[in-house]
């Protein structure tokens, strides 16, 4: 997997409807076990609400959940999954939390109801799209360092770390969709320097 979008920020976010507060957290999560620890923490923190209900999606797509907690089935969890998933993103966690404010809502209303609170919840999370990158080290000399500012810094995803020592010790990231170009340019312009591929990760 070259690239993915998820929410980028956890948030929160409420709406009212028909007298039923409905507080949506979402949460970026890469793994089914991270999810699950953010979920223990909403429970706790809303242990006195009418529900509690959620669907991710994580583990790179591989994994998704969803539960109603007590609403009628299919009128909640199965709502949120939807929109995670008609928005395609990955890494995911979106609670829906509910107290009930004494008008039934019926199946409709509740869909409905949990669709919009995760909609409004995502949207305030911000979903951006993440690239899976190559870390590179490189070692300049002072007098290089303007000329890889310029000419260099342009073509990478970003620039993670800078050291200032005898030498500068740059590490960047590269998006592996980039990466020949980036080789190609780097060689042109530096030849005699050798680069350190030190990990991938997504950025």
């Amino acid at each position: 997997m070259d690239n993915y979008f998820a929410v980028e920020f956890q948030k929160e976010s409420e709406i009212v409807i028909e007298k039923s507060r409905f507080i949506t957290n979402v949460f970026p999560v890469e793994t089914e076990a991270e999810a699950k620890a953010q979920l223990d923490k909403i429970r706790k923190k809303y242990a006195d609400a009418t529900h509690n209900c959620y669907a991710f999606v994580t583990d790179f797509g591989q994994t998704s959940r969803s539960s109603d907690d007590g609403e009628p089935s299919g009128t909640a969890g199965v709502p949120i999954l939807e929109v995670i998933k008609n928005q395609k993103l990955i890494n995911t966690l979106v609670v829906v939390t509910r107290y009930f404010g004494g008008i039934k809502l019926g199946a409709g209303g509740l869909v409905r109801a949990y669709s919009k609170s995760a909609s409004n919840g995502l949207k305030a999370g911000g979903a951006r799209e993440f690239f899976n990158c190559d870390k590179i080290k490189i070692k300049l000399s002072y007098d290089e360092y303007s000329l890889f500012l310029r000419e260099i810094v342009p073509v990478v995803h970003s620039v993670l770390s800078t050291d200032y020592a005898e030498d500068i010790t740059v590490v960047v990231s590269v998006k592996k969709l980039a990466y020949k170009p980036f080789i190609d340019k780097f060689s042109a312009i530096f030849y005699d320097k050798t680069l350190e591929n030190i990990g991938q990760e997504f950025y």
